[in-house]
């Protein structure tokens, strides 16, 4: 999980990133982009249908399937001339297993135990072999401290980067006890974890750099569509977790970068502060290709943001916990945020701290009925909707 307010273009100095600042400058940055899950196979599922989580993800058995709507919606890509297309991933939730249909991937990369240099190397190597088509590549990179970064990345960090903790195993282990709540961690064993997250930032930023060099000598890069965003965000203390749940619903485990570098680097150096959400990315995309949006989309295109359009601010909804039914559901506008029986004023608690449902009964029941509804609903609520229902949700 890659959180927006770890990265250099949207404040955090921090992490040395010359791959994606270079990126940032020529893209829309979407400062406040949501994930429709913590959980990154839903997250997935819901960014590949542009649905929620309860419309893109089955259960059978022990396992989280895919419904179809995602991989139909690769096939219309495919139907209207992109019929080069490939997955390449590191992680363990971009797999056949999961329903991903095993004819995307490019078999010889698909491994969790490959580091990000040798996904690249695929990548590359793939669209050598393609480039005279149009061609659709999606990257999953490594996740959740995956990798080990070597010392070099941790100096830039921090000079005086030193750890007992000395490698993954053990890691893993201290995890699963901060998560269980077998041990307490202390303030500087909070450092140390940002100082690895923040060396992992940069070890991903710097193994892009043959990629974007390969898109540019080749006289690919203008005209590609470029979006970096994450499945999810990651929790460093902010309520007591370290990484993610699927029961956390906080900004922490739901914020996500979105960055979208248009062909020709159109509408560069914008940045939209608007609410959106990773269910509008592939509206986009079909926009931008002149592909009619499929009925089940949920999300909208953003390229009238990208434009400069003001439009009414989106609810932004999430549902996680158990795959098989999503009891845990959250909607989000730019003041409240209601999530599983609690409500959060978020201009005065952005750190959502505080429930304030029984002070906002009114706001509490009107956005809990609103979340019902959209969750029961095919589509997300209407901008004429919108208009009329944004004044009720504003109030004091």
């Amino acid at each position: 999980g890659l959180r927006t307010d770890h990265l250099r273009c949207c404040g955090y100095m921090k992490v040395i990133t010359p791959q994606i600042d270079e990126l940032s400058r020529e893209s829309v940055l979407f400062k406040n982009c949501f994930s429709q899950s913590p959980f990154s196979i839903s997250s997935f599922c819901s960014i590949f249908a542009s649905s929620l989580p309860t419309k893109s993800v089955t259960k059978i058995g022990s396992k989280a399937l895919l419904s179809g709507k995602p991989m139909a919606t690769i096939e219309i890509l495919k139907t209207h001339n992109y019929n080069k297309i490939a997955f390449f991933s590191s992680g363990i939730n971009i797999f056949e297993e999961f329903g991903f249909d095993k004819k995307l991937f490019n078999k010889e990369v698909n491994s969790n135990k490959l580091e990000f240099e040798d996904l690249i190397e695929g990548v590359i190597e793939w669209i050598r072999r393609n480039k005279n088509h149009n061609f659709f590549v999606f990257l999953n990179s490594p996740s959740r401290f995956s990798l080990m970064v070597s010392d070099d990345y941790l100096d830039k960090v921090d000079e005086h980067y030193e750890s007992r903790i000395g490698n993954w195993e053990d890691w893993e282990d201290y995890f699963s006890k901060i998560k269980k709540g077998t041990i307490e961690y202390t303030q500087n064993d909070l450092q140390l974890i940002i100082n690895l997250y923040d060396a992992e930032i940069m070890y991903l930023d710097e193994k892009l750099a043959p990629l974007f060099n390969f898109l540019k000598d080749n006289n690919l890069y203008d005209d590609c569509i470029i979006i970096l965003t994450s499945d999810h965000g990651f929790g460093l203390g902010e309520h007591g977790t370290i990484g993610y749940e699927q029961g956390m619903f906080y900004d922490e485990d739901l914020k996500v970068p979105l960055l979208i570098k248009f062909p020709n680097s159109l509408f560069k150096g914008r940045v939209v502060e608007s609410l959106v959400r990773s269910i509008d990315i592939m509206p986009t995309v079909f926009d931008l290709v002149g592909i009619e949006k499929l009925g089940y989309f949920e999300g909208e295109s953003l390229i009238p943001l990208a434009k400069g359009e003001e439009i009414d601010d989106l609810y932004v909804v999430s549902q996680g916990g158990d795959l098989k039914d999503f009891p845990i559901s959250s909607l989000r506008t730019n003041k409240w945020k209601w999530c599983n029986g609690k409500l959060f004023d978020l201009e005065r608690d952005p750190g959502e701290k505080v429930d304030v449902s029984k002070e906002n009964k009114e706001i509490y029941e009107f956005l809990e009925s609103k979340l019902k509804k959209v969750i029961n609903s095919n589509k997300f609520l209407n901008q004429e909707g919108l208009k009329i229902e944004k004044s009720k949700t504003t109030m004091n």
